[in-house]
């Protein structure tokens, strides 16, 4: 998913919406490019 570009969506949670699946220099992931609310995607 990092490598394509791979977002998430979080159904249950409030905030945030979607977020897109990154990795840090030790190999965690994460999600970056967060979205409060999903319009226009």
């Amino acid at each position: 998913l990092v490598q394509r570009g791979g977002k998430l969506f979080f159904t249950h949670d409030p905030t945030p919406a979607m977020g897109t699946v990154a990795r840090d220099a030790k190999g965690k992931f994460h999600t970056v490019d967060e979205r409060a609310e999903l319009r226009d995607v």
